[in-house]
């Protein structure tokens, strides 16, 4: 995975990510499947062109300054054909930053979060079905925070939802696929007081299902895929 995400200001982030996965089938419907990614990023801080309360700040230089980091995350995932649960832990090795500006650099590290998450499908009729999802985010220096979606999908084609993050955004969504590609837009409108700067965001999310093995189209259909264990997803 390939990422860059200019996240407003001066702060930039430029990674790339090389994961893996194992699954162990529990019966016929039911399996686990464990994963572990290695990703490495470079930060850039670009603090020339500030407008600073404070002067004086030491943390502020007013210069360039760029810094590389590895980590590694790790997940776990139950699932069967209309339910999913698990969790997840990024940021394992909790990596120092590189800016700060005390010489023993414990303060500027990647935090380590741990996320719990899990859905489950209902079928309304042969048509549409019904998926209410939430991922709860724990770390060490925040307060847990819930996220809560309803999706909606007409023949696991179309689909569309509404979520919210608490205390941050309210989240829509709508999106469609066709053979091995799914297209999905996002819109988050900020809640907090975040959003004086940044008042919404837009996501767009292309990905392709890849055959592994004796893998294909089957009973479960184009959505039941995502977690299908003879598919590769890219995004």
């Amino acid at each position: 995975v390939l990422e860059q995400d200019d996240m407003g200001g001066a702060m930039r982030r430029t990674g790339v990510e090389f994961t893996g996965t194992y699954t162990l089938d529990l019966n016929n419907e039911d399996a686990v499947s464990l994963g572990l990614g290695l990703m490495a990023q470079q930060l850039t801080f670009d603090g020339r062109d500030l407008d600073v309360l404070e002067q004086n700040d030491p943390a502020l230089t007013g210069a360039l300054e760029t810094s590389f980091t590895a980590d590694a995350r790790f997940g776990m995932m139950v699932f069967g054909k209309n339910y999913a649960f698990g969790l997840a832990a990024p940021n394992l090795l909790q990596s120092a930053i590189g800016w700060d500006s005390e010489p023993t650099n414990q303060r500027n590290r990647l935090a380590r979060h741990y996320l719990l998450m899990g859905h489950y499908r209902y079928a309304i009729n042969n048509d549409f079905t019904f998926k209410p999802s939430a991922v709860a985010r724990f770390t060490g220096a925040t307060p847990a925070q819930l996220d809560a979606y309803l999706n909606f999908s007409y023949r696991q084609m179309l689909w569309g939802g509404i979520g919210f993050r608490q205390g941050d955004a309210i989240v829509l969504s709508i999106g469609g696929g066709a053979k091995d590609v799914q297209v999905t837009y996002s819109y988050d409108l900020t809640t907090s007081d975040v959003g004086r700067l940044s008042p919404h965001t837009h996501e767009l999310t292309i990905s392709y299902y890849l055959p592994r093995k004796s893998g294909g189209f089957n009973s479960r259909s184009f959505g039941g895929r995502v977690l299908d264990r003879s598919w590769i997803i890219r995004n």
